[in-house]
């Protein structure tokens, strides 16, 4: 591809594969037309326009989403509006790198990127590690939305990527909160260990009712969002990391008992979704050996470009966390 101006071609050097990635081969965004692939590092070979802060060679993450361009006179309604999470997270005109609107994607040797999506990837922190910046962004969302006070007690529910990612990203930003990990999986939980961390089973679980006064969802299912509803006190928050598919016959009595107990208990639900990469980037360099510890754990395998079936077939596996491709040297 073809840097226009304010961009930059970026060199891909490895990239992760993403429960996104495998649903659109399902026909999540209708199956989508074009390359794959959002979660990445990569180095920059050619850039178009001035930049103060960006040279050939520098190793870079990318934000995601592809706003309207500040300069634009026909700026959608929320850009125009000039708020920073608004516009990153919402605009109405995005095009979003491997997902939406866009044929680019990062499961390719090279990619074109706006510098204000840009952010350069602090030396000590590796390839393998900084291809998590984007899931680990999303997490340290939870944190930029203000809700988790620093002696809250937390429960996250699911033992996912992102489960584990939000564990940490709480563990380390709220050292004086009492966190507890619920899921099925014992070995999966056990891999973050911190202070103020518990792991507990989800069957574990039942007598925990009204006991938390933040609760994170990453099941991607209305059933954590039911358990959540059960365990969050009243005047508690629940914080909903994933969207939930809505393939079952059960579903409307479901939400029907999720939203009776939110009412009577005066819960409030937020959604949260992309998260900033800058305080992500910060988290991991000031944490760097807790952080690689768990991150590394999760990689279960790196295949090359050209073995891209072969890594897709095994992301898609039940129990696999996460698979990289070594796009390039």
């Amino acid at each position: 591809p073809i840097p226009q101006a304010g961009e930059a071609l970026i060199k891909v050097l490895r990239a992760g594969i993403c429960a996104t990635d495998l649903e659109i081969i399902k026909g999540y965004k209708n199956g989508r037309v074009g390359t794959l692939g959002h979660e990445f590092v990569g180095k920059i070979v050619k850039i178009n326009g001035f930049s103060d802060k960006f040279v050939v060679g520098t190793r870079v993450v990318a934000e995601i989403n592809i706003c309207c361009d500040k300069a634009s006179i026909s700026r959608c309604r929320t850009c125009q509006k000039e708020e920073y999470v608004l516009r990153r997270n919402h605009c109405e005109k995005r095009k979003v790198l491997g997902i939406f609107n866009n044929d680019q994607g990062s499961f390719a040797e090279y990619i074109t990127m706006p510098f204000e999506n840009l952010f350069i990837v602090p030396s000590i922190i590796s390839d393998e590690v900084a291809t998590f910046v984007e899931p680990f962004a999303a997490a340290v969302r939870i944190i930029e939305q203000g809700i988790i006070k620093n002696k809250d007690k937390i429960a996250i529910i699911g033992d996912g990527r992102l489960g584990l990612l939000a564990t940490l990203v709480c563990s380390l930003s709220f050292p004086q909160a009492e966190i507890v990990l619920i899921g099925n999986h014992r070995g999966k939980m056990e891999l973050v260990q911190r202070e103020n961390l518990r792991q507990k089973m989800a069957n574990d679980m039942e007598d925990c009712d009204d006991e938390f006064d933040v609760v994170i969802v990453a099941t991607a299912n209305m059933k954590g969002l039911e358990k959540a509803t059960k365990l969050v006190r009243p005047l508690g928050h629940i914080i909903e990391k994933t969207t939930c598919a809505s393939n079952t016959s059960s579903l409307t009595a479901l939400v029907s008992q999720i939203f009776n107990d939110i009412v009577v208990k005066e819960i409030t639900l937020s959604g949260s979704r992309c998260g900033p990469f800058r305080k992500a980037l910060e988290i991991m360099e000031n944490n760097y050996d807790t952080v690689h510890e768990l991150l590394s754990r999760m990689v279960s395998a790196v295949f090359p470009l050209q073995d891209i079936a072969k890594a897709m077939e095994l992301a898609s596996e039940k129990g696999i966390l996460k698979v990289q491709l070594q796009v390039s040297s």
